[in-house]
């Protein structure tokens, strides 16, 4: 097969061409800049233009058509571009890109001799009758961000490529959920006025399944359709990938409201249940009796001196009153702190949540060593021993354990028995009684 692909020097688009051309098929790219495609292939034709200038469009059209044969399908991976990641940057895409690119690629695919050509376009969801089904923070977080400029050109793709392909063209919506970096996992396909099941997916897979529904592979079942994308993924693992994207859009939006929601509750106040829950199971949490979520939050900073008008009464090497550092963790502080706070229970494991300029915010995972389901639990019985009484404030929590340097490997040679008892082994001159 003949593809055309709009968009290929971007993040997805790569992948797009790239898949493409392993299948065997003839693959035809229009970019502003050549030099910016070093992949070289002998089924790649690469075009220096507009997607925006019907001229360029044509050109390239009737030129590689008479190369390698009619076009059979043409892929959009074009997506309006900010000044940065950031959801109040500046739009720097022309404000109709996808509009009208889709609407030159769909009278062109009109005007050729080939029956049944295709058109997918990647669009995104929460546009056209997609945004009914969207949840409501995703809603509201394009409202209120730059990003309702570009969603105004996502919605008139809907309407524009209706009008445009008449019955001849087979065309195809591809509603992207969030995009992540690269990675392939089963791809599921919703209806437009379906909620997803989740806000995730790879730009390869995505890409993928674009090239998938462009050469066939699906026959017809998602042919006149707006299709909403995403992963077939366990809900963890959505949460897990969520998390490691801190910088994305949709994650800065929700740690900044969440983060407003602890300034005004308690400094320590109990959770029914973990804000991160892919976090808290892989640190021995369990969402069963015995097991309970607290929260803190811990002032940011070093350590001022307690000493009056500044007088240490020392020598100078201990004049330091400001810049002073703490020698253990503010999560090992905030562990500390909900231990005296709820005496009764025994301290697992934490993990940070949020952080703003004056507090960071620790969700600490406790267990009660009364109930009976802890007790008759032998995977986590051993803490109710007394030996372990308030651990964390003898260091004996992983955090605990990290600011004493107690750890595995060649990096923790010098701390491994504990600071004090390395540094006296190594500065003790240890004699043979017969000598």
């Amino acid at each position: 097969m003949h593809l055309l692909i709009l968009g290929a020097t971007g993040r997805t688009g790569q992948y797009g061409y790239q898949f493409a051309l392993e299948q065997g098929h003839n693959v035809t790219v229009i970019v502003r800049n050549a030099k910016a495609i070093t992949f070289t292939h002998p089924n790649l034709t690469i075009f220096e233009g507009s997607v925006l200038s019907e001229q360029d469009m044509a050109h390239a059209f009737t030129t590689s058509a008479t190369a390698q044969g009619p076009i059979d399908a043409i892929l959009g991976f074009l997506n309006p571009s900010r000044a940065s990641e950031f959801p109040w940057a500046k739009v720097i895409a022309p404000p109709r890109l996808l509009v009208d690119s889709t609407a030159i690629a769909a009278r062109l695919l009109q005007h050729q001799a080939h029956e049944s050509p295709r058109l997918i376009i990647m669009n995104a969801l929460g546009s056209g009758e997609s945004r009914k089904v969207t949840p409501w923070f995703f809603r509201v977080f394009i409202d209120y961000s730059n990003l309702r400029y570009t969603y105004d050109d996502h919605d008139a793709v809907d309407a524009e490529i209706e009008e445009n392909c008449g019955s001849k063209v087979k065309w195809t919506l591809a509603l992207a959920v969030s995009l992540m970096g690269a990675g392939t996992n089963p791809v599921k396909a919703t209806l437009n006025t379906e909620a997803p099941a989740s806000l995730w997916i790879t730009r390869e897979s995505c890409a993928r399944w674009m090239v998938d529904v462009a050469t066939g592979t699906y026959g017809d079942e998602f042919t006149d359709k707006a299709r909403g994308l995403f992963e077939a993924m366990g809900a963890l693992k959505y949460v897990e990938e969520l998390q490691k994207k801190k910088q994305s859009d949709i994650l800065r939006f929700l740690l900044r409201v969440r983060c407003w929601e602890l300034r005004q509750l308690n400094v320590i106040h109990r959770a029914s249940r973990p804000s991160r829950p892919d976090k808290a199971r892989r640190l021995g949490y369990k969402a069963k009796q015995g097991y309970v979520i607290y929260r803190v939050r811990v002032r940011r900073g070093g350590r001022k001196r307690p000493a009056p008008k500044g007088a240490t009464y020392g020598k100078p090497t201990n004049q330091g009153i400001n810049q002073l550092k703490y020698q253990r963790s503010l999560k090992s502080t905030a562990e500390e702190r909900v231990g005296r706070h709820a005496a009764n229970l025994r301290v697992l494991n934490s993990y940070w949540i949020n952080q703003d300029s004056t507090y960071k915010y620790f969700e600490v995972i406790l267990v009660d060593p009364q109930h009976k389901a802890i007790r008759r639990d032998p995977r986590i019985n051993w803490i109710v021993k007394p030996v372990h009484k308030h651990r964390e404030s003898r260091g004996l929590t992983a955090t605990g354990k990290k600011s004493r340097g107690i750890n595995k490997g060649h990096g923790y040679t010098k701390t491994n028995a504990g600071r004090r008892k390395t540094w006296l082994r190594h500065n003790t001159q240890s004699y043979w009684r017969y000598r």
